[in-house]
């Protein structure tokens, strides 16, 4: 009987050794599922910001083609302009006749709205975006106005 008791008291303590085991593992096995979940929320969060980057990354990408062909149009424009000044101060320069101010202004599309339209843009995306671009452009345009009346007063000459 007391070989039994002996073995009872042996078990017993085996056995309160095992709980207490278990109790340790439960709340270890408790901490890692809140890591877990705190984990999972935040790839969650994460995976949400990338694909808002992505989205803003593609409506920026567009924005910037977009920009691209208004810039290379404008070029286009821009250095026609410039042909037809160059042509205008030959014809000016061979004719001795100041009929190039009167062909600015008479030629179809007004060559002469859309030179200071083009130089107020020109300036504006050189300038970049944003409030201070505005102004820029408005007093570059005023100042354009000026100088351009200042160069076709220079070729009437």
């Amino acid at each position: 009987m007391e070989e039994r008791s002996a073995e009872y008291m042996d078990q017993n303590a085996h056995y309160e050794e095992e709980a207490k085991k278990i109790a340790t593992l439960k709340g270890q096995v408790e901490l890692f599922r809140k890591e877990i979940q705190e984990l999972h929320l935040k790839l969650d969060q994460e995976m949400n910001k990338n694909v808002k980057l992505e989205f803003d990354n593609k409506n920026l990408e567009s924005t910037l083609e977009t920009l691209q062909r208004n810039k290379e149009t404008l070029i286009a424009e821009r250095d026609a302009l410039r042909d037809t000044i160059d042509e205008l101060r030959l014809d000016l320069n061979a004719t001795g006749e100041n009929n190039v101010s009167k062909e600015l202004q008479s030629s179809p599309g007004g060559i002469k709205e859309k030179i200071e339209r083009l130089e107020t843009e020109n300036k504006a995306l050189r300038e970049g975006q944003g409030g201070q671009a505005a102004l820029a452009v408005s007093i570059r345009s005023y100042n354009s106005y000026k100088c351009y009346d200042i160069f076709l007063s220079d070729l009437t000459r």
